[in-house]
């Protein structure tokens, strides 16, 4: 009996690696048929992608690294990197919520420690599952890290070439047998000593619950012998705190001086206070810095951000305030920070609901960074609705870098109601101040007055936005629309289609630019000497390399050839001064 499965789609739409999962998913389906399915709980360095997919779920985001050869798969407390020649596990770095397991082999030793030429399935019965694995193809090597330890195994034999034990936790013994024959002797002894700062990310001095900080350490020798292997080594009273990495200087010779540092996280458990930070040199040959140095820093305990919907605008092609079917909008969404504490690593992803669909140039994830008590950013989208639309609902779904301070923001906006451009906003006493933002939406998009109706004007007004060529110009479409309706209802044009010729993205191509402006044209056919002329454009401009000339660029212009696809200002001008 032939079981269907149920087959993943490769995040990375190339074709050889759809035809290597569907091949996979043949093999796997054929090898169900015959034997009972044994549900995976792990997986490992070889594993298929198919397999990571299905133990941890779809990734918060990819970064594809083709000229590299690989692609890294990321998610909350780690990542995972997959070689994109067999679409295979080549590596992860795990803070804990990976489901990875690396098992020894069957072909190991019952020794209790390794040495150089230890193989690796040695290392992994003796240390366990790496937290990282890394592999670096200019050395052949693959490292692996043990907490601040780390071993390089050679790829091509699977043996051990060296380590790095800074607080001699692993399992390891002399480097070398020639090592433990005739082990190294110091000539004369080192004397460290060191200057010791504290640097955390928030920049206040402070260790947060759960931040990150520096521990730099200046160490010189001023003894007359070398010091080598000199680590540095962090500790502090319980569990205060985690070293996530630490830096080694194979050598310092006599008066040189080297710069160490430890990157620390603070533990989720911080209270406001006070925490001693011991600062340890380890040397090689036994030459410590003694004693070591102390740190006092000031901690606190976990102040909790939280992010409300602060203002809303639209600027609509109508110019009315107001979301019409099928009518494109530009929202500005401003996101404020009212809780007591630091929002880190903000995205902002943002979701349309049935009947909305954002426009192509619309970034659908936004990157905020840091957002500070009080602290506001804008999220800026463009979006209409289709026929069947009942409303027009979009969230902004927020992610920071603690899973659990992340939130849903529903936006006020609805299918032709006005729009209020800021919600009415309670601040109570021990919230964050507020701090005063820009307008959501500009004074000239909105309250356009109106003029007298007149019938000795026409306009020409342009805007190119998306290019087929060249970069977008962001909100050149919403300027373009803003202007026509002061054409129509300030400069007296009103609703005369006859009078207003309108183009934006791929309308404003280089036929219909010459046909605006050209002799006998568009505009030429309805100009008299009593005609008053508006032209508008807002889209990329370019100049000629070799002349220097300026050209206005089109939708379908090529920038690098100006001359030959872009529309002359020289010729826009003689054009309009023939006019008389």
């Amino acid at each position: 009996m032939l079981r269907v499965m149920r087959v993943p789609i490769p995040l990375d739409p190339a074709i050889p690696r759809l035809r290597r999962a569907l091949a996979a998913a043949v093999a796997a389906a054929v090898l169900c048929a015959a034997r009972p399915a044994v549900a995976q709980r792990h997986w490992t360095l070889g594993s298929p992608s198919t397999l990571v997919e299905r133990l941890q779920g779809q990734p918060r985001f990819v970064e594809r690294l083709t000229s590299l050869g690989y692609e890294v798969w990321h998610f909350d407390g780690g990542w995972v990197r997959l070689s994109t020649a067999d679409d295979r596990v080549a590596g992860w770095s795990n803070a804990g919520t990976l489901k990875v397991e690396w098992r020894a082999g069957a072909d190991t030793t019952a020794a209790r420690t390794f040495t150089v030429g230890s193989t690796r399935d040695d290392v992994v019965r003796l240390e366990g599952t790496p937290n990282v694995v890394l592999r670096h193809p200019e050395s052949g090597e693959l490292l692996l890290r043990f907490g601040q330890a780390s071993v390089r195994i050679g790829e091509s034999d699977g043996r051990v070439r060296a380590w790095d034990d800074p607080a001699h936790a692993l399992h390891a013994r002399a480097q070398s047998v020639a090592q433990a024959r005739a082990p190294r002797r110091p000539v004369a002894p080192a004397s460290l000593s060191a200057t010791v700062s504290f640097a955390d990310d928030g920049d206040d001095g402070v260790l947060d619950a759960e931040e990150r900080a520096t521990v730099t350490a200046v160490v010189r020798n001023d003894g007359p012998g070398t010091a080598y292997g000199a680590s540095i080594v962090v500790t502090a009273g319980g569990a205060a705190l985690s070293v996530v990495s630490a830096t080694r200087a194979d050598s310092i010779r006599a008066g040189r001086t080297a710069t160490l540092s430890a990157v620390v996280v603070g533990s989720p458990v911080l209270r406001d206070g006070e925490l001693t930070l011991e600062v340890g040199v380890r040397e090689d040959d036994g030459f410590d810095l003694d004693p070591p140095a102390r740190v006092v820093v000031r901690t606190r305990a976990t102040r909790a951000p939280r992010f409300v919907l602060d203002g809303i605008g639209i600027a609509d092609q109508s110019g009315n305030g107001r979301i019409e079917p099928r009518e494109i909008v530009d929202v500005t969404a401003r996101v404020a920070n009212r809780g007591a504490g630091d929002a880190r690593d903000v995205h902002v992803t943002v979701v349309p609901g049935d009947g909305v669909v954002l426009t192509p140039e619309t970034a659908r994830e936004v990157n905020l960074g840091a957002l500070h008590p009080g602290e506001t950013r804008d999220v800026r989208f463009t979006a209409f609705s289709t026929s069947r639309a009942e409303g027009f609902p979009v969230s902004l779904v927020i992610r920071e870098a603690r899973e659990r301070f992340g939130a849903t923001l529903p936006l006020p906006l609805a299918l032709d109601r006005p729009i209020a451009s800021v919600p009415e906003l309670v601040v109570r006493g021990h919230e964050a101040p507020r701090i005063a933002p820009a307008p959501l939406v500009a004074d000239v998009d909105t309250g356009i007055p109106r003029g007298m109706v007149r019938r000795n004007v026409v306009a020409v007004v342009l805007g190119a936005e998306r290019y087929e060529h060249a970069p977008a110009v962001p909100f050149a479409r919403r300027d373009a629309s803003v202007f026509r309706e002061y054409a129509s209802r300030l400069f007296g044009i009103g609703d005369d289609a006859d009078r207003l010729f309108f183009r934006t993205d791929d309308e404003l191509t280089g036929g219909e630019l010459r046909k605006a402006f050209a002799a006998g044209g568009w505009l030429s056919r309805r100009v008299d000497a009593g005609t008053d002329v508006i032209v508008y454009f807002a889209g990329h401009g370019v100049a000629d390399l070799k002349t220097h000339a300026p050209y206005l660029l089109p939708n379908d212009a090529d920038p690098n050839f100006p001359a030959q696809t872009g529309y002359a200002l020289a010729e826009l001008y003689e054009r309009l001064a023939a006019l008389g």
